[in-house]
């Protein structure tokens, strides 16, 4: 929404500064200033404020083991140790090399292909396809 708005004042701007349609009265000043702020440096200051919390925050960063029997999934950090039963799932997605299980709509946790076997990876898709009450988009 915010971008929306953003874009919105750059409009204007264009529209007054060619005389398409006079909106502002005298030069638009602030209009695309302030336009240009929300549609680029918000985003910016956005991802450059999670790029460093995501390097200095080790829970995020550092690596994780997963365990998976038939009914639940534990996931074991450096920081935590927590256990949710494979049901209450949100969602499970298998894209180009990982398998993406999101515990939440806003919660997602990544396993990298990479560092299981060709055995390990059929088994999480046939647990992964056993799952009620989920949704599962594998590539299989």
């Amino acid at each position: 929404m915010t971008l929306l708005l953003g874009v919105g004042f750059i409009t204007i701007s264009i529209l007054d500064f060619f005389g398409i349609y006079d909106i502002i009265e005298g030069y638009p000043s602030y209009q695309p200033v302030l336009g240009l702020v929300i549609v680029f440096l918000m985003p910016l200051a956005i991802y450059f404020s999670a790029k460093k919390n995501f390097k200095n925050y080790q829970v995020l960063n550092g690596s994780n083991e997963y365990q998976f029997d038939n009914d639940n999934l534990r996931i074991i950090g450096s920081n935590f140790n927590s256990e949710i039963k494979l049901n209450s799932l949100y969602k499970v997605e298998e894209l180009n090399g990982w398998f993406i299980i999101h515990l939440a709509k806003g919660s997602t946790n990544l396993i990298s292909k990479k560092a299981l076997n060709e055995y390990e990876i059929v088994a999480l898709c046939e647990i992964f396809k056993k799952l009620k009450n989920v949704k599962i988009k594998l590539e299989n």
